[in-house]
């Protein structure tokens, strides 16, 4: 078997193309107004006679039905407590049931001292469920989807739109030079966790032009194409080879990361309009990522999947399946489960799957350089240390520096392309083995080589013999050890010996200089 002829440069070249790809960066603006500098106003039930700013008072306001919020980052109609709202329903955890929809009002008056652009524009980080934007009295964005009821306070939510980086182009004649009046009404499950504009940050009004350059997804496409053609690489391997269903489990991998970043990506919402539909698949992927990423580990450096890791995958199966039929809220719930338990779990995964084996690399007198380089663990060890890094760099740009990009989506991708590069170069060593294989199968057919002379020669035990003939024969030490009735062990134990008295020691050992002997 061969594996596909120059994918491993083409890894390479995408590896590279990560690393280098430069960010978009958008030009600076001189017109910039942060909602988030402006206080912010809440209320039950929504009333039309506050629309517009002369008829808004916020000093009345304050004492009436509103919830006054000077300094906001988020607004999440569940976390707050409304005036008059004593019985707010409560929704107990993990609860499959959601609650009838309610109308709330979010009100936010700033002041323009410049004139606007040209193109002025709006950018909100998230808002939900359903909702409408007025300014200064005038409807400019409406995403209201309610079935036909004959009271208001009835009707049923038909298609949902709670979405994240919602931008979209602002008349200009809208905006005046003093006070305005920027007000939401939202409808939603008021125990529902994405109800409000439930992201930190950003809200503001800039030019247009300049909010489009900024939050343009050309990188994440292409970031998210590059997880989809290693998975489909992967795949492509699998079918060639059936049993190395590592590379099936390293496809299923980081097909799961591509749709989960295509998930988070506000250009899915051209495709799926219902922005539930596409929560629901993007917890599904976000859940079965590690406990596909326990299995690929524990199949390549174990050999076998351990007890544990098929209890945590079959709960994280479940919380994955059934999110998928109940409400949003449950989902969010099931999020916090999936949450606490994916630290244990990403440890577990270093540790014992990754870390462990690679020390056993190194004690076998391979040496730290040659471990990392020539083995299963050492290569995963280094694309898991790439993707730590880049985390820790999101945590202390949250920290610190508040700088809108995250970098986890490169750190995945790395580390994904990493496995792509150990995979691509264990297909080359596997290949150049069955070419030496077959070179020795031709010679051995002529007279003039006697390999049991040779086993004499060396004095293997017959025991070794039989390993050593089935090694040449091209199995597996797992189909040895079937075919012997033994341990895979014992199988390994054999080898040892058989390559110690063939001289084979160290960084050198290995199948393909096992069967070099042979042909000399």
């Amino acid at each position: 078997m061969k594996y596909l002829p120059g994918m491993g440069k083409t890894v390479w070249i995408l590896v590279f193309f990560a690393l280098m790809l430069p960010l978009s960066w958008a030009a600076d603006t001189p017109f910039y107004v942060n909602l988030q500098n402006s206080p912010l106003y809440v209320r039950a039930g929504f009333d039309s006679a506050a629309l517009a700013a002369p008829d808004f008072r916020p000093s009345a306001a304050k004492n009436g039905p509103w919830r006054e919020f000077t300094q906001w980052k988020n607004v999440i109609i569940s976390k707050i407590n409304l005036p008059g709202e004593a019985n707010f329903p409560r929704r107990p955890f993990l609860s499959p049931f959601g609650r009838p929809e309610q109308e709330w009002t979010i009100a936010i008056p700033f002041t323009m001292e410049q004139e606007p652009p040209a193109f002025p524009g709006i950018f909100l980080a998230a808002i939900g469920d359903n909702w409408e934007m007025y300014l200064n009295g005038t409807l400019i964005r409406r995403e209201m989807h309610l079935d036909n009821g004959s009271e208001p306070q009835v009707r049923r939510i038909r298609e949902h739109h709670s979405q994240r980086d919602v931008f979209f182009p602002i008349d200009r004649s809208l905006i005046i030079r003093g006070d305005n009046l920027l007000v939401f009404r939202i409808v939603g499950d008021p125990t529902d966790q994405t109800i409000g504009l439930q992201y930190s940050a950003p809200y503001y009004l800039a030019d247009y032009e300049y909010i489009h350059q900024k939050n343009s997804e050309n990188l994440k496409m292409i970031l998210i194409g590059v997880f989809m053609l290693v998975g489909v690489y992967h795949f492509l391997i699998f079918a060639i080879q059936r049993e190395s269903r590592y590379n099936g489990i390293c496809g299923i991998f980081s097909l799961c990361m591509g749709f989960y970043f295509l998930c988070r990506t506000h250009g899915i919402y051209r495709l799926i309009p219902d922005t539930w539909i596409v929560v629901k698949l993007e917890f599904f992927f976000i859940f079965m990522a590690l406990p596909v990423l326990a299995f690929y580990t524990e199949t390549l450096c174990l050999r076998r999947i351990q007890t544990i890791t098929k209890i945590y995958s079959g709960l994280c199966a479940f919380l994955a399946l059934s999110q998928l039929f109940l409400v949003h809220s449950y989902g969010s719930d099931a999020l916090i489960v999936w949450q606490i338990l994916a630290i244990p779990a990403f440890l577990w995964i270093l540790v014992r799957n990754i870390l462990l084996p690679f020390v056993k690399e190194v004690q076998k007198g391979n040496g730290i350089r040659t471990a990392l380089w020539d083995s299963y663990p050492g290569n995963m060890l280094i694309g898991a240390t790439l993707f730590i890094l880049f985390a820790m760099a999101d945590i202390l740009n949250a920290l610190f520096l508040h700088y809108p990009h995250s970098l986890n989506r490169y750190g995945m991708c790395i580390f994904v392309l990493a496995m792509a590069v150990m995979l691509a170069r264990l297909y080359g060593r596997l290949n150049r083995e069955l070419e030496a294989k077959s070179v020795l199968l031709e010679n051995i057919e002529s007279p003039a080589v006697s390999l049991e002379a040779l086993f004499k020669a060396r004095r293997l035990t017959d025991r070794e013999r039989e390993v050593a003939r089935l090694m040449v024969n091209g199995l597996s030490n797992n189909q040895i050890a079937e075919q012997l009735f033994i341990s895979e062990p014992a199988v390994k134990f054999h080898i040892t010996n058989i390559y110690r008295k063939f001289k084979i020691e160290g960084k050198n050992s290995g199948r393909a200089v096992f069967l070099g002997k042979l042909l000399k």
